[in-house]
């Protein structure tokens, strides 16, 4: 098992590096996760499956 400073670090590195389709897995089943300074103020993440879904998918445009 990984200490939490082993997970924090997995999970930075792997935001600024990849691999993406494994960053998912350092969160819990349920989560909430928000990004506050977002400027489109999208709604949080609340499962690995969407977590993994926004690691892994297209990026989107912002609205016109």
């Amino acid at each position: 098992m990984d200490s939490p400073r082993e997970v924090f670090l997995r999970l930075v590195n792997g935001v600024c590096d990849g691999p993406y389709d494994e960053l998912a897995e350092l969160y819990a089943e349920q989560t909430h996760v928000s990004h506050p300074f977002h400027p489109l103020s999208p709604p949080p993440l609340l499962s690995r499956a969407e977590l993994h879904e926004h690691f892994t998918g297209a990026p989107r445009s912002p609205a016109p």
